[in-house]
Order: C-alpha cells, then structure tokens, then sequence
C-alpha cells in the first residue's frame, strides 16, 4: 500500500484515476517536529486537488494520523481516499485479530496466509474498524493495532492480508462524501 491512495474521476471524460502519494505531484511540502509530521501534497497531474497526511506520535508508543482531501477543481470528482497504508514485515506466529463477528483470531496468520476484507458498519463482516496483528513475544505486548477513532461511524472498507514470505498489509478505504460531484472533499 502506498501512504495515502485518492482515486478520482473525470466527470468529463468519466475516467478514473489513481492518485498515490507516491509520485505526481507538482509540489510536496515537508514539515517535521519530535512528535509530528506533516505532509501536503498539491496538484497531482494538474488536478486542482491537494492531500495533507499528518501523522502524530501520541501516549502509548503510537501513532494518529488525519487525512484530508481537498478538491477545487469542477472537473473532478473524488470517489475514494485510502489511508494509511500500512506495510510490515515480519514471519514467525503471529496471530492475526480481524472484526468478523464479535472478533476472529487466526492463529499461524502468516503460514495460513490469512486475509481479510469487510465492511464497516456491518453486522458480520465489519462490526468495528480494527485490524490487529500481535505475537507471543514480550508477554503478548508485541504488535501492531490498526483502527479508525470516527464519531459518525461513516462507511468503510478494512482490508488486511499476510503471506507466507512474510509480508503484511493493512488498509482502509473511505468513500468520499458527495460522491461524484465536482468540488468535494
């Protein structure tokens, strides 16, 4: 995954487009403190759109991101915003916490090569935005917790897989509001 993935469409020519925080920005401005980094990414292919990416170290050696998307231009629409993309890498038994029902563990995650992709909110498949991968090491203290603090409990897609070569992946895709109309954010 990359950091942050916007994907717009042309509501003239209706072709979509894949924006990743990667690469194709006319300018990307960088700022850095002890606990804070901030991102903004502006005019991707001559878009009039720009993406900021804060990420926050917080209490309890972790990290807050916010992400926001800013679209001004009238020829593009928004449809989805990904982030953050989380890698990692690791092999060994891990267990792998997902939210199907009140909450699955797959034990041996990266053996089994396990996987998941839900909904939230759902009553099976999503029934809270949290993905969590931890091993035996230290006590059980070891791992990494994934999940989306929303008040308005909005709609989103949780995706999370790990192979048996020892890579993992995390992921939450969030549809845009005012779907398909120029100018939203």
């Amino acid at each position: 995954f990359p950091l942050a993935r916007v994907l717009v469409r042309d509501l003239t020519s209706g072709e979509t487009l894949a924006l990743t925080a990667e690469r194709g920005w006319a300018r990307v401005t960088a700022r850095s403190s002890e606990k804070r980094l901030s991102l903004y990414l502006e005019r991707p292919r001559g878009i009039h759109l720009c993406l900021s990416v804060e990420a926050r170290a917080v209490e309890g050696d972790a990290i807050e991101w916010r992400t926001r998307v800013l679209n001004q231009s009238e020829r593009y629409t928004v449809l989805s915003v990904t982030y953050p993309g989380v890698n990692f890498e690791g092999g060994g038994p891990v267990s792998l916490f997902t939210p199907s029902d009140s909450g699955r563990v797959i034990e041996n995650a990266y053996s089994v090569e396990a996987s998941f992709a839900g909904t939230y909110p759902s009553g099976f498949e999503g029934v809270a935005p949290v993905l969590g991968v931890y091993g035996a090491r230290n006590g059980g203290m070891n791992g990494l917790y994934a999940a989306v603090h929303d008040r308005s409990g909005a709609r989103k897609e949780l995706s999370c897989a790990l192979t048996r070569g020892g890579h993992g992946s995390m992921g939450f895709e969030y549809p845009a509001e005012c779907l398909g109309r120029p100018r939203n954010s």
